[in-house]
């Protein structure tokens, strides 16, 4: 099985634990992961609630540091290195990070997370920051949160509006339609079927396939539904975006590892097999199944990465 994930947190989560992927007792496991055919992984650094915005900066060195050292995870650095993993049956990982306040209004700090191998940014999380209001907020991008979202498109960086409010998702869909440019929203779900909002509107949903963009189907149960969630409601959010966005704009983006708890049936990675699998027994044909586990986010990163 082909499997391509748009966002989980393991690498913080491993970090804090002082595990390694071998050993891992989190969402994603290596053991899980060999399982795959073709695994390709975006792995996101956040910025923890409790820490500042400056310790949140001292502590993503930290955690890709760490990994480094290690030499266990490789964060691939073009699209060529993807193809030459999945040729070589090896997985691959995708730098990103998750609430840009960490770099506490200072542009020069964003060539240090480029130089690190980030190339998607999550720039909100919760509250207001100096990036702007996320989605607990009514409160737009602010000014420097305009300058970023500018920066992060003249250097190739992918602009994520998870965790963005309305007016400040709506900003960076209009920045990306002026440049060109394809965002994602790497782990969202659709409001339409549960009105929470974290979850997108039709109308972003929209625009961002539009643009020529991709979702991800997020497993936090919260934005699932009201409670017990199961693989149905998962489903229901699926069939939302096919008919507002259409077939090739969806993937998966699980937030494994930034989530406490998941839906009964998907209690770690190892379970998307098993996912497939039910989808595809009379439910999904499998050209679909393989658009949303794989193919659509493959071919969204070989359109964006040069």
């Amino acid at each position: 099985m082909n499997y391509f994930d748009l966002h989980c947190d393991t690498l913080t989560a491993l970090f804090d634990k002082g595990e390694t992927l071998k050993n891992s007792t989190c969402h994603v496991k290596g053991s899980s992961v060999s399982e795959f055919e073709s695994y390709v992984q975006v792995s996101a650094v956040f910025s923890d609630s409790k820490k500042s915005d400056s310790e949140c900066f001292e502590r993503f060195s930290k955690v890709t540091d760490s990994f480094k050292e290690k030499n266990e995870l490789k964060f691939i650095s073009s699209f060529g290195e993807i193809t030459e993993n999945i040729e070589n049956k090896k997985p691959s990982f995708i730098l990103s990070v998750e609430d840009a306040r960490l770099l506490s209004s200072d542009m020069g700090k964003l060539s240090q997370l480029l130089e690190a191998g980030v190339k998607l940014i999550t720039p909100l999380w919760g509250g207001v920051t100096c990036i702007g209001g996320a989605f607990d907020t009514d409160e737009g991008l602010s000014p420097f949160g305009k300058k970023l979202i500018q920066k992060m498109i003249e250097r190739g960086v992918i602009c994520d509006i998870s965790h963005a409010s309305r007016k400040s998702a709506a900003y960076i869909l209009d920045a990306c339609k002026e440049a060109r440019v394809a965002p994602v929203a790497s782990h969202s779900n659709s409001f339409s079927v549960y009105p929470h909002p974290r979850n997108l509107t039709d109308g972003e949903a929209e625009r961002i396939a539009e643009l020529g963009g991709v979702i991800g189907i997020s497993l936090a149960p919260q934005h699932l539904g009201n409670r017990n969630v199961t693989i149905r409601d998962v489903m229901r959010h699926i069939d939302r975006y096919r008919t507002v966005a259409g077939d090739s704009h969806i993937a998966f983006g699980c937030d494994f590892d930034g989530i406490d708890n998941t839906p009964k049936g998907l209690e770690d990675q190892s379970k998307m097999k098993e996912l497939r699998k039910f989808m595809t027994d009379g439910v999904y044909s499998e050209r679909f199944t393989e658009k949303l586990f794989f193919s659509n986010a493959f071919e969204f990163f070989k359109k964006i990465f040069k």
